[in-house]
């Protein structure tokens, strides 16, 4: 956090841009962990009930102005992104959110196999980059922000709000704690374009997204793509699959085959196809024992 509010003081022209700062602190009956940081206009926030949709939720009902920047606090952000947001929101008037960039950094040397993530799924580790030239934002699911980097009109929610049974941190019941399950922010915007919302691409706006040393490891890839395969299904998203027992027993094999050999893009893979499929499956079965009680 005290990184993150740092940044933005590096940043003095951006805060002149700035009404004030609204930092949520999920989880907390109190302030007591506010941190004071010269230069950056904070207003802390305590909100009791876990979990990051209502933590979003709360920012949306706190949120004094009509144009509102997302940051997360394990982000690091560029001097002129604020106001690259804010030049962007006066240029392209009928846009309702922006996207920017977001770049992964790590706190320790990350694995080999980190680059092959960041490849193939930069999506597991917040990285975002859709080029360096501003454009429209096509109406698709890989064409929404991130919320560690973005910008929207509050007008343009239309009342719309994060579903709370989403995103980290939310009781989704037993055997689901730590779990990663994540979507709330593009099921949000996904629900926003379906009311006629457009989005914007800002490059000039970028930040850098830190990556702690628990989430470089195998399992938490593993868990990673089990809360996706979830998700969908959470989101109701149709994604095909292959489940039945056999097949799930053949994947197991080829994916430790291909660890003991050293094949990464092929475990990687195969890793990815095993986990969602879990997922998706746990979360059908969560489904079905909410539809009985």
């Amino acid at each position: 956090m005290r990184r993150y509010l740092e940044s933005l003081a590096r940043d003095p022209e951006g805060m002149q841009l700035v009404d004030e700062v609204v930092v949520v602190l999920s989880g907390s009956a109190d302030i007591s962990a506010a941190i004071d940081v010269p230069g950056v206009p904070v207003r802390w926030v305590a909100e009791p009930r876990p979990g990051v949709a209502i933590a979003r939720n709360r920012l949306l009902d706190e949120a004094g102005t009509e144009f509102t920047v997302w940051f997360d606090d394990d982000t690091e952000v560029e001097p002129g992104t604020i106001r690259a947001h804010a030049e962007a929101s006066v240029r392209v008037p009928e846009a309702a959110f922006f996207a920017g960039r977001s770049t992964a950094r790590f706190e320790i040397d990350p694995p080999h196999w980190v680059q092959m993530v960041l490849k193939q799924s930069p999506w597991v580790y917040a990285q975002l980059d859709f080029g360096p030239d501003p454009m429209p934002l096509p109406p698709r699911r890989d064409r929404v922000p991130y919320g560690c980097n973005m910008s929207l009109r509050k007008s343009a929610t239309k009342g719309i709000r994060y579903i709370e049974g989403l995103g980290r941190g939310a009781d989704l019941g037993p055997g689901w704690k730590g779990h990663q399950v994540g979507g709330e922010e593009t099921e949000f915007l996904m629900r926003m374009i379906e009311s006629g919302a457009r989005g914007y691409w800002v490059p000039q706006a970028h930040v850098l997204h830190w990556i702690e040393a628990k989430r470089l490891t195998i399992e938490h890839l593993r868990r990673h793509f089990f809360g996706q395969g979830a998700e969908h299904v959470l989101c109701g998203i149709p994604l095909s699959e292959k489940s039945s027992s056999p097949f799930q027993i053949r994947q197991n094999l080829r994916y430790w085959g291909a660890r003991l050999t050293g094949k990464e893009e092929r475990w990687f893979r195969i890793m990815t196809q095993m986990d969602t499929t879990r997922g998706m499956r746990a979360a059908r079965k969560l489904l079905r024992e909410r539809a009985s009680d």
